[in-house]
């Protein structure tokens, strides 16, 4: 994918100067499944929702699988009369959110059992707020590197170009890279039993805006 757009500036001394610029695109096969997952607690005592997000935690742990997060919250449960604005205690409530680096969906499901296991021990809840395949950062690097090659080359190409078009010497001055932003995963609840995400390719693309200079 490229574009094209030419701007010829002449200076006092008629030497060209040209600015331009290269995009070009590669669709990537993504390679990691990441999996974020919520779970949360309620209970009139503390060491309820405690045991609770323990046997969670266990359960995830069990799994052997790769994640980020699992800090505790426990915070209080208060209602505020709206006569009296006096507030009233109604137990506790906590969460813990995990991000798990997958294989593949099929660690999900392993995942997920171990959970519902765990919820005989204690009861809790969880819901996954995002899930989706996604591309490693040392893949997307590789893939980074290549197309600035790709675009070096183009450019390079162009330059020369220019100068059989204007009978001149034309040499590549300067460039520079805008690299593609990493686009998040979208967040929303997703049902436990929801088909999992289709593994699509990834377009990464690159653009190089760069300077020639054409002396008479």
């Amino acid at each position: 994918m490229r574009a094209f757009k030419l701007l010829l500036l002449l200076s006092i001394s008629f030497a060209a100067v040209i600015e331009d610029r290269v995009v070009v695109k590669a669709w990537v096969e993504k390679d990691r499944y990441r999996l974020s997952l919520r779970v949360k607690a309620e209970g009139k005592r503390e060491r309820e929702v405690l045991k609770a997000l323990t046997a969670a935690d266990r359960a995830v742990r069990s799994t052997g699988l790769p994640y980020r997060g699992g800090n505790f919250t426990l915070k209080e449960k208060l209602h505020v009369d709206p006569v009296t604005r006096l507030p009233r205690r109604l137990g506790f409530e906590g969460s813990a959110v995990y991000t798990f680096l997958l294989k593949g969906p099929e660690e999900q499901v392993k995942l997920l059992e171990a959970l519902e296991a765990a919820k005989k021990e204690a009861p809790f809840s969880y819901t996954i707020t995002a899930a989706g395949w996604e591309l490693t950062p040392e893949k997307r690097q590789r893939v980074i590197r290549e197309l600035k090659r790709r675009a070096l080359e183009e450019a390079l190409k162009e330059v020369e170009l220019f100068s059989k078009v204007l009978g001149r010497s034309c040499e590549l001055k300067r460039v520079r890279f805008y690299e593609p932003k990493v686009r998040p995963l979208p967040a929303g609840a997703v049902q436990p039993k929801a088909p999992f995400p289709v593994k699509e390719d990834e377009a990464v693309e690159l653009e190089l805006q760069y300077t020639a200079e054409c002396p008479h």
